[in-house]
């Protein structure tokens, strides 16, 4: 039997040496493809983000870990205690967001879709358009016309 070294040393003929070679390729490509198998799987998981003020509750659902320069569409519930939201309309709402720390807003101006009242205080949105150029802390800020308190959501972005 031979040992890895053994194997490695000039003294077989290249034909071996290649048949060698080739296998370590097939290997290294082989653990490649598992790793970013498996990195893609954890990443498919949702995340989720709460806040509220003193009319409303809000949740956002990202369909995964967001990613750099992707444009994305997020899941929103707006839920009301207080408040009917059975008039509220697409034009009642503004997305935005952007870096506290740094000083801008986000990349992309992203827009609310596909409005559902799913019953008279809850409603269901598409925020379609997020997009996020760099590492770092984040919010997105949805805004109700006849709410004076946006709705924001921080959080994190790591590599």
């Amino acid at each position: 039997m031979y040992s890895l070294s053994s194997l490695l040393t000039p003294h077989l003929f290249p034909r071996q040496r290649v048949k060698i070679y080739t296998f370590y390729k097939f290997i290294t490509a082989l653990i490649s493809f598992y790793i970013i198998v498996n990195s893609a799987a954890l990443q498919a998981q949702e995340l989720e983000f709460k806040t509220s003020n003193t009319q409303y509750q809000l949740q956002l659902v990202a369909p995964e870990t967001p990613a750099l320069n992707t444009i994305y569409l997020w899941k929103a519930v707006i839920k009301s205690d207080s408040v009917s939201l059975n008039k509220l309309t697409l034009a009642d709402l503004a997305i935005t967001g952007g870096m506290l720390a740094h000083g801008h807003g986000l990349p992309t101006q992203p827009k609310a879709m596909n409005l559902s009242h799913n019953s008279a205080n809850q409603i269901s949105f598409d925020i379609q358009g997020l997009k996020f150029q760099m590492w770092g802390k984040w919010h997105v800020q949805v805004s109700i016309m006849q709410s004076p308190t946006p709705l924001i959501a921080y959080f994190e972005l790591t590599p």
